[in-house]
């Protein structure tokens, strides 16, 4: 096997344990490696010992004859630093640090942290912690892990990441995974969860990805390997804590209050296939699922089920729409056949109730055959009873294990009482390739993820090549304001400028002006107080629309300047817009750039109540075309977009081209620029074009 840059750290040859004693956790760290056959040297390193479980001590790490690639650091936070540095000296390529006290207690120790990675980039040591539990990898029998080992830790196809101590331990602690390696990556000082996950992928052992994350420190590799993890049809499932909505508060902006941390992690899941669930159940099921299923993925959501409970067909039907497995009508000739071997004068429907077949298994088992071979079954669902002895639910088992001998189709073994499928035939089921699931919500949900999936790994188009050529001098010079935020006529002029179609709409600082404007635009016109305070104008009456006479816009120009000094007498007023009206759909378009993640463009269904409907979706820059396509199409209310109701259909490649110019320009906007809004974007036949415009900088 070719060697990568964590091989050191992974699958060691050799491992020194620094401050190894018979009662600390070094001897914990020896017996660990001694339980999984660790077939490379063990060195306890103490001068104050002369064994540690049995192995010789060494008395410093230069008195260790030969080559070290991994260092334990058993040792306490003041000694860490010494104790790396030492191992640098000695060429040791890999360490993990388990101690306590570094950045999660605060400022002195983020400074004793600091210090700790600048000795680690020093020697060019790949660590793992500090304040973590280490890692196991039982695909290369090591363990360089803090807790005692459960009993019977086999190797298998899941490759874990874990953030949090404890999520580490209850992911090893489960019997229903089966690991290749386990991370506790603790305060990542040197690498974190992105470094460990790139690794997984291109490890042969690992097939299916977890991690349990609290943040996301590289978020551009994180996004590459999210990336390659799908192109390797790899699936990465992660339990991402914090995912209570929070907006940026630094921004009034539509796009900032809408693109929470949350959502926009939900944005990057969508974006490169990233399977995002809620708890340790759901990751434990469905990494479960995707191992059983191996290369079996299903390649839709076209399911054919079969119960032998009537009052189950129901529910069922329930279930899958909530999902994305769809219970699709069968064909005239599997009905016709269905009908002829069940022998009864009942309706044949998906699922099917097989009720009455028992102590026939012949029956039962033409029964699964011909739902299987149905050319709208892309997946079968065999649901099996809960009944008091399970003899039943064996019945059933042993009839799912002998479709899988006859069948190339997915298949997934969905059980309304889990104690009722005995262990053995559980293993069974798994080891063919048929994930064993609960016959209840949580178990389409979990199919419907591997559905998704195996679609998402379709080949990509490629995308769309950002602009880089810089900004012109005229948007360079609105955009170095002085005020946080533009007013409405510098962000349309800046929207201009980049080639976003805007409305015509004039300046105005008199109502004399505001008519000739009128005139020369074209009636109806809205008329709107221009200032860079006032970022939500018909708050304090500042908006007046559909003026169509001279007089209209007089009145209009003069009941909005006086609206704004007598509700927002402290808002700098630089004039009036006076703009054409457009009709059409009403979207909300626009960039924030993420504190996390960069810049993200958005995309959804505006207007005033655009926060409240809250119908957007989010993607990371740059985006290809297909990326803006999939965007709209994601949109609850993309149907009023393709003629709903007699409407005219929104000129679609249009407003593609705007969402991917503003990607183009979110690459390219200087850093403090932190959003761009369009409220309302008007979608028609004809087009789209802005109306409304908000820039704003981050301050400071």
């Amino acid at each position: 096997m070719a060697a990568r840059p964590l091989d050191a750290l992974m699958r060691p040859r050799s491992i020194a344990v620094v401050g190894a004693s018979p009662s600390n956790a070094g001897a914990q760290i020896i017996r660990n490696l001694a339980t999984l056959g660790f077939p490379g040297r063990v060195i306890p390193v103490n001068p104050r010992h002369a064994d540690v479980e049995g192995f010789p001590c060494a008395p410093s790490l230069a008195a260790v004859p030969g080559d070290i690639d991994a260092a334990v650091l058993a040792v306490s936070a003041s000694a860490a630093i010494g104790a790396l540095d030492e191992a640098g000296r000695k060429g040791v390529r890999a360490a993990v640090a388990f101690a306590t006290g570094f950045a999660e207690t605060g400022a002195g120790g983020v400074g004793l942290q600091a210090q700790f990675a600048e000795a680690a980039r020093r020697h060019n040591i790949a660590v793992c912690g500090p304040n973590c539990i280490g890692i196991v990898s039982p695909v290369n029998r090591q363990a360089m892990y803090l807790e005692a080992l459960p009993p019977g830790l086999t190797p298998g196809p899941v490759g874990a990441v874990c953030q949090s101590g404890s999520a580490a331990i209850a992911l090893l602690m489960s019997k229903r995974l089966a690991l290749s390696h386990l991370v506790s990556a603790g305060n990542e000082a040197v690498l974190d969860a992105a470094h460990y996950l790139e690794y997984l992928v291109d490890d042969p052992a690992t097939r299916v990805l977890v991690a349990f994350l609290e943040g996301i420190r590289t978020p551009a590799l994180f996004r590459a390997v999210a990336d390659r993890a799908r192109a390797a049809g790899k699936p990465l499932i992660v339990v991402k804590v914090g995912s209570s909505e929070r907006a940026e508060a630094a921004t009034v902006a539509h796009t900032g209050a809408l693109a929470g941390s949350n959502a926009v992690f939900d944005a990057l899941c969508e974006q490169y296939g990233i399977i995002r669930v809620a708890d340790f159940d759901q990751l434990i099921e469905t990494a479960g699922a995707f191992t059983a299923f191996g290369s079996r993925l299903p390649k839709s959501g076209r399911t054919g089920t079969i119960t032998i409970s009537g009052g189950q067909v129901g529910m069922l039907l329930d279930l899958t729409g909530h999902s994305g497995v769809t219970l699709e009508d069968l064909t005239e000739t599997t009905h016709a056949d269905l009908a002829t071997v069940l022998g009864r004068p009942v309706p044949i429907s998906n699922p099917l109730d097989a009720g009455g077949t028992g102590g026939r298994p012949e029956v039962y088992a033409r029964c699964l055959d011909l739902i299987t071979a149905d050319p709208r079954v892309d997946l079968v669902a065999v649901c099996s009873p809960a009944d008091a002895n399970g003899k039943r639910a064996q019945e059933v088992a042993d009839a799912t294990l002998a479709l899988r001998q006859r069948t190339a189709k997915p298949v997934a073994f969905l059980t309304a009482d889990a104690e009722a499928v005995a262990p053995a035939s559980r293993s069974a089921l798994i080891a063919a390739e048929i994930p064993v699931l609960t016959a209840g919500r949580s178990g389409f949900d979990t199919l419907s993820r591997c559905i998704r999936f195996a679609a998402a790994v379709a080949p990509a188009p490629s995308p769309h090549p950002p602009q880089t050529a810089p900004l012109s001098s005229e948007v360079g010079r609105l955009l170095q304001a002085g005020r946080p935020n533009l007013n409405e006529h510098a962000s349309l002029s800046v929207l201009a400028a980049c080639g976003i179609p805007v409305v015509p709409h004039a300046l105005v600082t008199n109502s004399d002006q505001a008519v000739a404007a009128a005139e020369h635009i074209g009636y109806p016109v809205a008329v709107k107080a221009c200032s860079a305070d006032l970022p939500h104008k018909s708050d304090v009456g500042a908006v007046r629309l559909n003026c169509r006479t001279p007089p209209d816009v007089a009145a209009a120009y003069a009941e909005v300047v006086n609206n704004v000094r007598s509700h927002a007498p402290t808002a700098a007023l630089d004039g009036v817009l006076v703009a054409a009206m457009r009709s059409g759909i009403e979207l909300i378009a626009g960039i924030v750039r993420d504190a996390a993640y960069g810049p993200v463009v958005l995309v959804g269904i505006g207007g005033i109540f655009a926060e409240v409907v809250n119908d957007v979706a989010m993607r990371l820059a740059p985006l290809s075309r297909s990326d803006a396509d999939a965007m709209i199409g994601g949109l609850k209310g993309a149907r009023l977009l393709g003629g709903y109701r007699g409407r005219a259909t929104v000129d679609r490649e249009a407003l593609v081209a705007t969402i991917v110019t503003l990607s183009d320009l979110a690459i390219t906007l200087p850093s403090d620029v932190h959003a761009i809004d369009i409220n309302p974007l008007i979608a028609s036949g004809e087009g789209v074009v802005a109306v409304d415009a908000l820039v704003t900088r981050r301050a400071g």
